[in-house]
């Protein structure tokens, strides 16, 4: 009987820069997800209706949003939760770059590729644009 592949339940804290007016929040966000939500979460990303822009951010809180420390400015002792009902209440901004730096996370690879034949200096991309030129 063969065991199978499980897949893995990834996540990553984003960081923020000094100097960010985020400097000192932890957000930790889920990278393992099924491609119909990224394609999901994307698409309402890029939406200019008032719904799909709540419909993301409640995707986006609840499906991709795993945990972070952030208060609100009228209750600082009180938590924010860490799904779509707290994201939502969230700083605009502070929300476009949690998911900016999320979907940089998901979208570039997590381990370089192997050098070929030693030429390191080349990228993959300009050995292929190399090979394909005339």
């Amino acid at each position: 009987t063969s065991q199978g592949f499980i897949l893995p339940d990834d996540s990553v804290t984003l960081e923020f820069e000094e100097g960010s007016s985020f400097k000192g929040a932890t957000v930790r966000v889920d990278t393992s997800i099924p491609i119909r939500t990224y394609i999901e979460v994307t698409r309402l990303s890029q939406s200019d209706e008032k719904g799909d822009m709540m419909a993301f951010f409640q995707i986006f809180g609840d499906d991709i949003l795993s945990d972070w420390n952030v208060k609100g400015k009228k209750a600082p002792h009180d938590p924010i939760p860490a799904d779509g009902a707290g994201f939502q209440e969230i700083d605009i901004k502070f929300a476009l770059e949690i998911f900016r730096q999320w979907n940089k996370a998901v979208s570039e690879p997590t381990d370089p590729l192997a050098p070929d034949s030693g030429n390191s200096s080349q990228s993959e991309r300009e050995q292929v644009e190399a090979t394909a030129a005339p």
